[in-house]
This record gives structure tokens, C-alpha cells and sequence, in this order.
């Protein structure tokens, strides 16, 4: 497979959706939330120790701010 058909979003394929998922589930949702949500209804304000609360992906998976991760 060549390096850009790995980069394609593939939403009818089933099985990789399943796997996103699950990558989501386990190393996303914990800050961005289960449903997308982000971590606080505020998250373009600074938490106590100065440090940005997770923002919220809209349904693309689109994270409305800088999320380092991305």
C-alpha cells in the first residue's frame, strides 16, 4: 500500500472506523471527552496551574484550538 492511500479517511470501511474508535477511546476521550464534548464547557480559559483544559472536536474529529497532539 502506498504511503498517501494510508492517509485516507476511509469512513465506509467499517473495521477501520472500529479501530479509530477504540484509538479514541483509548487516548482521547479521557481530556476530549467520550462524546466529543472537550474537557469543560470553558476551555479557552486557563485552568488554575496555567495549562489550557482540552477543547471539543467537532464531528469531523476537527479540534477547535491547538491541541498539541494534532
Amino acid at each position: 500500500m502506498a504511503a498517501e492511500d494510508a492517509a485516507l479517511l476511509k469512513p465506509d470501511d467499517r473495521q477501520l472506523v472500529a479501530r479509530g474508535r477504540d484509538v479514541y477511546a483509548a487516548n482521547c476521550a479521557s481530556c476530549h471527552g467520550a462524546d466529543l464534548e472537550g474537557e469543560t464547557a470553558d476551555w479557552r480559559t486557563p485552568g488554575p496551574d496555567g495549562s489550557m483544559p482540552a477543547p471539543p472536536h467537532d464531528e469531523t474529529g476537527h479540534t477547535q484550538g491547538q491541541d498539541p497532539l494534532i
